[in-house]
């Protein structure tokens, strides 16, 4: 059996406090490693925070180059010391200067796999990102990762390319509105259905006046049913156990 537990890492990021949910994303990734976890997902601009109402260009000026940055630094780190493979959400700057909301993966050594950057944009996004060109699946010793953030699974086209790419897992990093949560619940369900392949959606959780997340984790297996999830209203780590070899 190809068995890997999977954990989904539920922040409540504090805007533009970066050491401090660096912090808060150790600890969660040293919570799921105790728990048995292989790989983990933390959520779509988890260092950041996400309420680019409140933000505005400031998130532009966050962006660091992939691999050489102090968020994916710290990230790498702590994979290499938890034996983890990490996928995090992270503001990127690309080598000819675009600045994208973007997603690193990184080995169980603490090298960095590779970047994904978010295709699909929404709202306010559109004014301080630049789309992606592709997807991208990326190689565990497990199996084959694909990696999706938030708005991007909102479009069948996008699970079903990584599907055809080999992805038999796949993550999506998110910071998910609470007015869509129907959309969160019906669609992750029915991707992995639809497509034969566990997804994770690991979604961040935030409340202001103006901009609520939700939370909801969730680990689907390929019928759409749900392995385990987050019912906390808050910070929250669950790890679950796929087996790759039952698709």
């Amino acid at each position: 059996m190809r068995t890997v537990k999977v954990g989904l890492l539920q922040l409540e990021s504090r805007l533009l406090d970066i050491s401090g949910n660096l912090q808060r994303a150790g600890r969660a990734m040293r919570r799921a490693a105790g728990l048995g976890a292989d790989i983990v997902c933390l959520p779509e601009l988890f260092a950041s925070g996400y309420d680019l109402a409140r933000m505005g260009g400031q998130i532009r000026d966050l962006a660091e180059p992939a691999g050489s940055g102090a968020v994916t630094g710290r990230l790498c780190q702590l994979a290499k010391e938890l034996h983890l493979y990490v996928a995090a959400g992270v503001p990127l700057r690309t080598a000819d200067g675009r600045c994208c909301n973007s997603a690193v993966f990184i080995n169980e050594d603490g090298t960095l796999q590779g970047v994904y950057h978010k295709n699909h944009l929404f709202g306010a996004e559109k004014t301080l990102f630049q789309p992606g060109n592709g997807y991208r699946v990326f190689h565990t010793r497990f199996g084959t990762v694909g990696v999706l953030i938030c708005y991007d699974n909102n479009f069948p086209e996008s699970v079903r390319e990584l599907t055809l790419m080999g992805a038999e897992l796949i993550l999506v990093l998110c910071a998910w509105r609470v007015q869509d949560r129907d959309l969160f619940e019906l669609l992750s369900a029915s991707h992995a259905a639809e497509n034969t392949v566990f997804l994770g959606a690991c979604n961040l959780y935030y409340d202001s006046a103006d901009l609520q997340l939700f939370g909801g984790s969730r680990l689907l297996n390929p019928r759409g049913q749900i392995l385990t999830g987050s019912t906390v209203q808050g910070e929250d780590v669950i790890v679950g156990e796929v087996d790759l070899d039952r698709l």
